[in-house]
């Protein structure tokens, strides 16, 4: 089956994406398909960028308030799957966070993550290369299971390229959408005394759809 709905994490950086994540978006163009961008921080010129790049719509997960990513975006992503429907295939960059993202959305959605690619194609469905033996020989590998399959690419073949110009028809409008945001509040700042001074028996709490639980103080 060919690949048609591809989502790609992009992780921000400077205004603009990682450059793993433009190198994501870049190749997916070489799949076919429409694509699609997941954010987060809350920046709209974010989807101009993603526009650039090919992507007809954008979702953006929103502030995470200095939180790590991993959390609540695989937690948004989870929530985007279960309200629109199953991509074929969801992109993530091996970083720090896309490692996390990856891990907790493979967790949540109870599907297959492939890591360490470096090559995509399309051949009746994905087929993934990963190099072995220090990167004296690449395997190829097919998920065969149902989707949403994630892959956590370490990098693309394809550079980072803006998508070209289409004189004849015009992508669709690019539409910068919030993903259920993942409720939070932060404990009271206090000094390392006074935290001391004033900490009794931690209570636990679990925004819903978080996969994080913190001891909040009691003053």
């Amino acid at each position: 089956m060919a690949l048609s709905n591809i989502w790609i994490v992009t992780e921000p950086s400077n205004g603009s994406f990682t450059t793993t994540s433009l190198e994501l978006l870049t190749e997916a163009r070489t799949l076919g398909g429409s694509i699609s961008a997941i954010t987060w921080g809350g920046d709209a010129a974010l989807a101009a960028v993603a526009g650039e790049y090919g992507a007809t719509t954008l979702y953006d997960v929103g502030d995470l308030a200095g939180a790590l990513p991993g959390a609540p975006v695989a937690s948004a992503i989870a929530s985007l799957v279960g309200s629109v429907g199953t991509p074929d295939v969801i992109l993530i960059p091996t970083s720090y966070d896309g490692r996390d993202v990856a891990g907790r959305l493979s967790a949540r959605l109870d599907r297959p993550v492939l890591t360490n690619v470096t090559g995509l194609r399309d051949d009746g469905g994905l087929v993934t290369e990963h190099p072995i033996f220090g990167g004296t020989q690449t395997v190829r590998a097919r998920f065969t299971g149902e989707v949403p399959a994630s892959v956590s690419s370490a990098r693309s073949p394809s550079p980072p390229k803006r998508a070209a110009a289409r004189p004849r028809r015009s992508p669709p409008p690019l539409r910068a959408t919030s993903v259920l945001p993942v409720p939070r509040r932060s404990p009271p700042h206090t000094s390392k005394s006074e935290w001391g001074r004033n900490w009794k028996r931690p209570r636990s709490w679990s925004p819903a759809g978080a996969d994080s639980v913190r001891p909040t103080s009691t003053p």
